[in-house]
């Protein structure tokens, strides 16, 4: 009955099959963690790394969780956008959109009155 089994498996997939939607919540893969090399005491040794390298002020990691995810809030819906419009309307859809936008940009820059 092995062939029995290898075809329950595949229609498992087929059944279980992703719809290709992004996450709601993107991961921040922009913050990144800022290890500073301990002193005996288990503090920082400001004399040997210096201030900069003791702070979350130095532009190495975000100032707060939400700060990735507002940065990126508008490309993330749009890919929400296009995958939606691909599941629900078929590859033609978001296409057409995506070369709609992409003429009406270029023809923005040929005609000056339009800017």
């Amino acid at each position: 009955y092995p062939e029995s089994s290898q075809c329950a498996e595949a229609e498992a997939k087929k059944t279980n099959m992703s719809l290709g939607y992004p996450t709601l919540r993107p991961q921040p893969e922009g913050t990144k963690t800022l290890k500073v090399p301990a002193g005996p005491y288990g503090v920082p040794d400001l004399m040997l790394h210096g201030w900069n390298k003791t702070h979350a002020g130095s532009g190495l990691v975000s100032a707060h969780p939400l700060e990735y995810s507002e940065k990126t809030w508008l490309s993330h819906q749009q890919k929400m956008d296009m995958v939606m419009l691909r599941n629900s309307q078929g590859i033609h859809a978001p296409l057409r959109l995506t070369m709609e936008q992409h003429f009406a940009q270029k023809v923005f820059f040929l005609v000056p009155s339009l800017k």
